[in-house]
């Protein structure tokens, strides 16, 4: 793929180094020196995570999905912004997460995790955590409006492509409890 593709997938308009959604290296991080030893997807090198904005204690985030390209870009994206991320490439890891780790603020579910389908997970985790959020990403061609339907009213959508913008400001959202997340999904 060259320097000036287009990324299919998840990252919305993202032009692409070395498989690298630009977003990531739009937000500074190219700016910082990089960590060694540390690779993100593809081999590219990873560069130190910006300084905390805040003293305010870290959210512990579990991102569950099967990609794991997904999966390193989410991870990376979040502990940027200073959170405690956790990743989970199927259902298992991800309920033994969840109901392990003491306080979990966040999980970030997607179509299909490993073994089971997002929905399933999504229940599993209410069933033992019912006030616990969660983000349902749908994936393009896998999530269709009769999955969505099934999703718990309380569980926003992020739908594929989205860019990094998108998907801060609905775990900001999330995260504070703001008013006016959209549920993007007639139920």
């Amino acid at each position: 793929m060259s320097d000036a593709g287009d990324t299919p997938g998840v990252f919305q308009g993202a032009k692409v180094r070395n498989d690298v959604p630009a977003g990531m290296l739009k937000s500074g991080c190219s700016r910082r020196p990089a960590i060694p030893g540390c690779s993100g997807p593809h081999g590219t090198e990873m560069n130190a995570p910006a300084p905390l904005a805040d003293l305010s204690p870290q959210r512990h985030i579990i991102v569950a999905d099967e990609d794991p390209k997904v999966v390193t870009f989410i991870v990376l994206l979040l502990r940027q912004d200073g959170h405690a991320v956790f990743h989970a490439y199927d259902g298992l890891a991800a309920t033994e997460l969840a109901f392990v780790i003491p306080h979990v603020d966040l999980v970030i579910s997607n179509t299909r995790v490993g073994g089971m389908p997002g929905i399933g997970l999504i229940y599993q985790l209410r069933s033992r955590k019912p006030d616990l959020p969660i983000l349902y990403i749908a994936n393009i061609d896998r999530s269709t409006p009769a999955i969505e339907a099934k999703l718990p009213r309380d569980v926003p959508i992020l739908r594929e492509p989205f860019t990094p913008e998108e998907l801060r400001r609905v775990v900001r959202q999330l995260l504070t409890g703001t008013e006016g997340l959209r549920l993007d999904v007639n139920r």
